[in-house]
């Protein structure tokens, strides 16, 4: 409930016949506003023809763990292309236990030894793959988007953005 941030529901199950039920046993559909889901395009399907009238909104969680996937699984594809190599060895050993440094939200984080930890342990790898650089940069624009109240639009382009980068470099 928007109103008062409680939840109403929290359904047990993601089967589309005991979704079905479950939704033809609310009766005033017409009146539902608002909908929060995972990301399950199943879900988003049964919810668009039971609810016509509802926005239905991804949580921030969700997506907030699809865009960190994409980046962690950006930094193990560099990982994975230099561990075999001589040459890469120790920007390999990095790109290992960069994760934590890498997804860490630098403006939220309270504890400024681990924010220059954060510098000085992306720095080097940085300066070896750019586009990690960048999709960092993402990463951290994303999360000021979050904290902050911006308008629809420019998170629609954020994302787009985000996405065209990372799935470019593949």
């Amino acid at each position: 409930d928007l109103d008062t941030s409680k939840i109403i529901v929290v359904l047990p199950f993601k089967d589309s016949i005991e979704l079905e039920k479950f939704f033809k046993g609310i009766k005033n559909k017409e009146e539902v506003e608002n909908i929060v889901i995972d990301m399950s395009m199943q879900f988003k399907r049964l919810l668009k023809e039971n609810f016509k009238n509802a926005k239905i909104t991804v949580d921030h969680f969700h997506l907030t763990k699809l865009v960190t996937k994409a980046i962690d699984d950006m930094r193990l594809d560099f990982w994975r292309t230099c561990k075999n190599d001589k040459e890469n060895k120790e920007i390999s050993k990095h790109l290992k236990k960069l994760k934590n440094y890498l997804l860490t939200d630098f403006i939220a984080c309270s504890n400024e030894k681990f924010k220059d930890k954060i510098i000085n342990k992306l720095k080097d790898v940085f300066e070896n793959f750019p586009i990690l650089e960048k999709a960092y940069n993402k990463l951290q624009e994303f999360y000021n988007i979050k904290r902050a109240t911006e308008s629809e639009n420019k998170f629609n382009k954020f994302i787009f953005d985000l996405f065209s980068l990372i799935y470019s470099f593949k």
